[in-house]
């Protein structure tokens, strides 16, 4: 109003948001050398950079405007060379300029009185028709808003469980997919809310929200999580070198930004921008509950510091901090340019739904908000037989993670989170005959998982995954007598260990040695007589992990992501060397047992068969007969499509006889996403 032209200048709306954060407006006196200096000083003060700088009301500017108005400002000295009609006229513009901007304050002020607060809206959204959301797991990601509340994307599964993107438009209601984005996961989205990035086929991948050919931006190794910058970089979490890399958005070599510590922390997630495109927010944890929460960091490297202990998520909208603390969605007022956090958290939603690494909400920066609600109630032990149906349930709705069945099929050993929705797990067993549930282990600063019988069911291991306890293997009796053995302890604290079986004759436990994010895991062999010294059974170009004994003791069915997939192989045992045997040239020292991917291999009773998940979460059924040193596999068959708990590494086992399986089934997330306008309003109640 005062000069006639912009107070801050681009070719585009991201060089005009460049020029905000990074460029100070010209001084009024340039273009219009008789402006009041107290005017000057007004409009300078509104445009600072610093929030803390800016007139923290509009009744206060209007004071300010108004003392102008009435001549409480010295009027500059004026030259010869400026003619009193011109003179006349620029004071004529200054004065309308104070009386405009006084009117505008007013109606603000009036405006504020006469109108009801912005009151919260909630609405659903349900998966496109044949459908499913996918938000754990492989091909998935937590539901992506754009910034500026427009669109909605996602990932769904279709009816055969391949996954694909999906934009939901919000002021239509109308969603489609996109081409070319199959096996797609963890989308996010570009600052001017046209485009969207992705993780597919080992790479990151940008597309257009309306659709179009894919781009790739670099190779990545494994899927992560993405932030897309107003400079046009690309934040993302690069599992393969411990840290998070940077890349132009339109394409180049990954720079490494941040390496994490992982003697302390094994699991990093969510890197989000913060408004200056200088400093970003991420999470880190499974490690050193000292260590873990939400930290801020900066692209130099100078700058990391731990803001919350003990949360998931986190992201940063409207001058808030959000991210989950004991299950509810918290926001704080987070200074995002120092890091600094201000006043008390206050609750958002009292239960939010979070994934292996991740939250499952989002938000735009004009209060809309997007979330999965908590599905702990979802998860439940439940038998079905081999064609899928539902015989019955073990327990009560909780937060199962891995399961085993005992020997003799009359027990089960489940880890849970305790409190539920907390970052660590006890060990329970429950006795289906009399519906006793027993908690097993006893320390809630301990996270201990993957429950493995003894072949005569007196006795369970389980591994210590992080906490105040030494990391390891440890052992205790099945009835819970007596105290926790360490069998195993880590000696490389930037390592895990975890057991995955027991041999029959109890003489051998496999166990994972590594970390399978890192692509570090190998499976180890450790003798329970003797010295117990841990011997290295399968070391693959991929991780390997989840080794199990067939009932016999002569093989191992494990999985390996050496062929750039996870997919499950057997190989021969021989006990007398602690390692593989020399098979015959047809079977070339293993056997590949899955086609097309799978995970969690488990044996029949018998031998005869091995079951295994499929990417889609189908429970697969491949024939083995032993033939001398060989082995001979028969076709798979698909038994179902199980629902289960993808952030385990246990989540099924199947009965001796193989005709029926446990399985910690999750909800289908088909379940609607919440949809919540003006979240901030909800705080002004607080």
């Amino acid at each position: 109003m005062l000069t006639g032209k912009r107070a801050f200048e681009g070719k585009s709306q991201l060089s005009v948001a460049s020029a905000i954060l990074d460029k100070e407006p010209e001084p009024l006196n340039k273009t219009q050398p008789l402006t009041p200096p107290a005017l000057e000083r007004i409009v300078s003060k509104c445009l600072s950079k610093d929030p803390e700088e800016r007139w923290q009301s509009a009744r206060d500017l209007a004071s300010e405007l108004r003392w102008i108005r009435e001549g409480g400002t010295v009027q500059p000295a004026v030259t010869p060379a400026v003619a009193p009609r011109k003179r006349r006229e620029l004071l004529l513009v200054a004065g309308l300029a104070v009386t405009s901007l006084l009117a505008i304050v007013f109606a603000v002020l009036f405006w504020r009185a006469a109108t009801s607060p912005a009151r919260p809206i909630v609405a659903e959204i349900t998966p496109p028709p044949n459908t499913r959301f996918s938000f754990v797991g492989p091909s998935s990601g937590v539901p992506a808003v754009a910034p500026d509340g427009h669109a909605l994307s996602f990932c769904a599964l279709d009816e055969a469980g391949k996954s694909k993107l999906w934009v939901h438009t919000l002021d239509s209601g109308t969603a489609h997919s996109l081409a070319g984005t199959e096996g797609a996961g963890s989308p996010f989205w570009s600052p001017d809310s046209r485009s969207l990035g992705f993780f597919a086929e080992g790479a990151l991948k940008t597309i257009d929200s309306s659709g179009g050919p894919a781009f790739t931006v670099a190779p990545v190794p494994l899927e992560g999580q993405g932030s897309w910058g107003r400079d046009g970089t690309i934040l993302f979490t690069c599992y393969d070198r411990a840290g998070f890399c940077r890349v132009a958005a339109s394409g180049g070599n990954p720079a490494q930004v941040l390496t994490v510590d992982t003697s302390k922390t094994v699991g990093w997630a969510g890197p989000t921008f913060l408004p200056d495109g200088r400093h970003f927010l991420f999470w880190a944890g499974f490690g050193d509950p000292a260590f873990q929460g939400t930290y801020f960091a900066s692209l130099d490297g100078k700058e990391k510091r731990l803001l919350v202990q003990d949360t998931a998520g986190p992201a940063f909208a409207s001058g808030f901090l959000l991210d989950i603390r004991a299950g509810a969605l918290m926001a704080q007022s987070l200074d995002p340019i120092r890091g600094q956090l201000n006043g008390d958290p206050l609750p958002v939603v009292r239960s939010v739904g979070t994934g292996f690494n991740s939250a499952l909400f989002d938000t735009s920066q004009n209060g809309i908000l997007v979330y999965e609600p908590s599905n702990l109630s979802a998860k439940r032990l439940l038998w079905f037989d081999r064609a899928g149906k539902n015989l019955s349930a073990v327990s009560e709705a909780g937060d199962y993670y891995d399961l085993r069945l005992s020997p003799d099929g009359r027990k089960l050993a489940v880890n849970a989170g305790y409190p539920p929705g907390g970052t660590n797990s006890e060990i329970w067993v429950d006795e289906f005959a009399r519906s006793v549930h027993m908690r097993l282990t006893i320390d809630p600063d301990t996270d201990h998982g993957i429950p493995v019988w003894s072949p005569d069911g007196t006795r369970i291991a389980f591994g210590a995954l992080q906490g105040k306890a030494r990391r390891g293997i440890y052992l205790k009796a099945a009835n819970g007598a007596g105290g926790e053995e360490l069998i195993l302890p880590v000696e490389d604290s930037t390592m895990q260990v975890w057991p995955t079986s027991w041999s029959r004759d109890g003489g051998f436990i496999l166990y994972t040695h590594g970390n399978i994010s890192l692509s570090t895991a190998d499976i180890w062999v450790l003798p329970i007589a003797g010295d117990r010294k841990p011997r290295l059974f399968i070391k693959a170009p991929g991780p390997a992990y989840d080794g199990q004994f067939s009932p016999n003791g002569r093989w191992v069915a494990y999985s390996s992501r050496e062929s750039g997939r996870d997919e499950v192989y057997v190989a021969p045992f021989n006990a007398k060397t602690l390692g593989p045997v020399e098979a015959t040239s047809a079977g070339g020292g293993k056997w590949l047992i899955s086609a097309n991917g799978g995970t969690v291999p488990r044996w029949r009773g018998d031998g005869k068969e091995i079951f295994f998940l499929s990417p889609s979460s189908h429970l697969m059924a491949v024939p083995v007969a032993e033939n001398g040193n060989s082995l001979e596999v028969g076709p798979a068959q698909v038994l179902f499509r199980a629902s289960v708990m993808n952030a385990s590494f246990a989540p099924y086992d199947v009965a001796s006889d193989g005709t029926k399986f446990i399985i910690n089934s999750q909800g289908e997330y088909n379940n609607p996403l919440t949809l919540l306008v003006n979240w901030t309003a909800l705080l002004k109640k607080k």
